[in-house]
């Protein structure tokens, strides 16, 4: 017999993620937000010794909970660059049935990792997916 699903509810911009998680969804409550946001990475130009901001990304923020543990909430960051989805997609809302694709694969890995207690990449920093 399935566990009836659970949401705790969602704020700060977080909406509740309906999809299919390979049965995740019956064990985690997820929330997403996607957001266009500036790097906060640069190189140094050699010639001019001026910084050169990496181009701007999109990015899922999944927040997390395993229903067993209430008070263990994470979140998961999961990137495009503007170069891998800007020239595909007119806005971002275009960008998200796109990018959610992307996403899934690398979040189911990610929470079946965080259900068996194993720390994740896209728990300490954004990860950058490819197209």
């Amino acid at each position: 017999m399935k566990n009836e699903r659970f949401c705790d509810g969602h704020m700060n911009g977080f909406q509740h993620l309906e999809t299919d998680l390979a049965g995740l969804e019956e064990e985690f409550d997820v929330g997403i937000m996607i957001r266009e946001e500036e790097s906060d990475l640069y190189e140094l130009d050699p010639s001019t010794g001026l910084r050169v901001w990496y181009e701007p990304r999109l990015v899922l923020y999944a927040s997390v909970v395993h229903k067993n543990f209430p008070n263990d909430r994470k979140t998961l960051r999961y990137g495009l660059t503007r170069a891998a989805y800007g020239t595909q997609l007119k806005s971002i809302g275009d960008a998200i049935p796109t990018l959610l694709g992307l996403v899934l694969p690398a979040l189911k890995c990610d929470l079946n990792l965080t259900k068996s207690g194993n720390q994740v990449d896209s728990a300490k920093k954004i990860v950058m997916l490819r197209w």
